[in-house]
């Protein structure tokens, strides 16, 4: 029973501790003047993968997109029925690119872009 309850307390503390740890940072730092010195304005990485994806999607030639946001690396990846891809993922880099550079974010997003043919003849 002794056992038991040790066995019991041990996984409590570990839940306990897991709960208070502070997970991935999923905000991006603006670079924003405030009228009060300890503000912070933040974007919200789900935000910024959307603009992205849009701009993307929206690249001519561009089929479908696919976003991976980590800290300062931006990975898209783009599917085309064009069977030539250096021109597609130069342009959707470029959209990509511009559309995050509006935004004035404290650090800058890096951007690759993976082209995939599909379809097509």
């Amino acid at each position: 029973m002794l056992a038991l309850a040790i066995g019991v307390a041990v996984i409590g503390l570990l839940l306990l501790i897991a709960a208070l740890v502070p997970g991935k940072r999923s905000t991006a730092l603006l670079e924003w003047d405030s009228v009060h010195e300890h503000e912070e304005w933040v974007a919200d990485n789900r935000g910024l993968a959307n603009l992205a994806r849009y701009e993307a999607e929206r690249t001519d030639g561009v089929g479908g997109a696919s976003l991976i946001l980590r800290g300062k690396k931006l990975h898209v990846g783009v599917s085309t029925p064009v069977h030539e891809t250096k021109d597609i993922s130069q342009s959707v880099q470029a959209n990509v690119q511009e559309a995050l550079s509006a935004i004035p974010l404290a650090h800058s997003i890096s951007v690759s872009v993976k082209a995939t043919t599909r379809g097509g003849q």
